[in-house]
């Protein structure tokens, strides 16, 4: 007996290459996910984003925090003049699944305050 269960279309599936475009981005000590998530946010690079942002491409922004505390991914929904629109597509915060990010071998931590 077959069954009839949906299925995606061969023609719907596309590489990854042609389409998807990712920004990567280290927030700075201070910035928070909800900052980077204000359109306004990223007037300094609107153009840059403008430009590869089309309706069929798929442009996403992955911020890492620069002291390690979250990550998110953005989805970018629209760039008007300096207005860049996004959605949280992905993220993360230090403690949340009980875990702290290990340190990067051969990186050294820095703790402000420290003797």
């Amino acid at each position: 007996m077959t069954t009839n269960l949906p299925q995606a279309s061969a023609e719907d599936v596309r590489s990854s290459t042609g389409n998807a475009i990712t920004f990567h981005y280290t927030a700075p000590r201070g910035h928070s996910l909800e900052m980077c998530t204000m359109p306004s946010y990223w007037q300094a690079c609107a153009a840059q984003i403008g430009e590869r942002w089309v309706n069929d491409a798929r442009v996403r922004i992955e911020i890492l925090a620069a002291d390690g505390t979250w990550e998110a991914e953005l989805r970018v929904l629209s760039v008007i003049g300096t207005h860049v629109e996004t959605r949280v597509i992905r993220e993360w915060h230090a403690g949340s699944d009980g875990h702290w990010p290990q340190p990067i071998e051969g990186a050294s931590l820095v703790l402000e305050g420290a003797a």
